[in-house]
């Protein structure tokens, strides 16, 4: 929690200095809800951060996930930055999200294999499960992005989703993911205290938000993939967690449904 919360917010100031420096900034147009040009780019912390945590975790968890998720991550963070910097048509941004996500289906874990009787569905052969698990999470990393609109917004429904799935992953004893719960948690709390600023406000932009939204998808992901035997250490039954996840994820769910 520390080392996530210390570096972002020590490295927010340097990405603020910069980006006024160099012109970057997000000006206010008659959608936005901010009067002058703010500096924007404040997920490049958010990916230096999550690099040092995978660092610091490659013995927690198989290194080629690792290897998997920082490939994945990166490719996400390019997309959101060129999109940041200068804006990409709608088709670019989602055969990027489509690589990255893509990628994550080389492991079994985050790929949804069955329902277990949600809605009356069971198996899922993997020419189903895996172009399912593709959509939804590309879904959720889109939902995400849209919320992403008002001070403070983005940020505080990002905590409350990685707090409820750390909680399911620490009884889960899955420690690797509460770790990145954590983390996530870290890094949103430390950007919320200049994307309050006055004089030092930041947007986490779309680097920013596609990054977060990634990693949220991707814990729902994961949670939808645990087998019987690891879901008999929480006192929820397996075809519940789909609603479970979607109660969590309900507010950037509902809006996207509704836009």
């Amino acid at each position: 929690f520390l080392i996530s919360f210390i570096t972002t917010l020590l490295l927010i100031p340097r990405i603020i200095h910069t980006t006024l420096k160099l012109g970057f900034l997000d000006n206010p147009d008659s959608r936005s809800s901010h009067r002058n040009s703010i500096p924007t780019l404040g997920g490049i912390a958010f990916y230096i951060s999550l690099i040092i945590i995978f660092f610091i975790l490659q013995k927690e968890n198989d290194n080629s996930i690792i290897i998997t998720l920082l490939v994945s991550l990166s490719i996400i963070f390019f997309t959101g930055l060129k999109d940041d910097l200068k804006n990409i048509s709608p088709k670019i941004k989602m055969i990027g999200q489509l690589i990255a996500v893509s990628l994550l289906m080389i492991h079994s874990e985050f790929y949804i294999f069955s329902l277990h009787g949600f809605l009356w569905i069971y198996e899922l052969p993997p020419f189903i499960g895996i172009p399912f698990s593709i959509f939804l999470l590309i879904a959720i990393i889109n939902a995400y992005n849209l919320i992403d609109g008002i001070d403070g917004l983005a940020s505080v429904i990002g905590i409350v989703v990685a707090f409820c799935f750390g909680l399911l992953f620490y009884n889960l004893e899955l420690y690797f993911y509460v770790n990145i719960c954590i983390a996530l948690i870290s890094m949103l709390l430390a950007f919320l205290r200049y994307n309050f600023s006055e004089k030092k406000k930041i947007f986490m932009g779309d680097t920013g938000s596609l990054i977060i939204g990634f990693f949220l998808g991707l814990l729902a992901l994961r949670l939808l993939s645990l087998d019987f035997e690891t879901t008999s250490m929480i006192s929820i039954p397996r075809n519940f967690i789909p609603l479970i996840i979607l109660s969590i994820l309900i507010v950037p769910t509902f809006d996207v449904s509704r836009v």
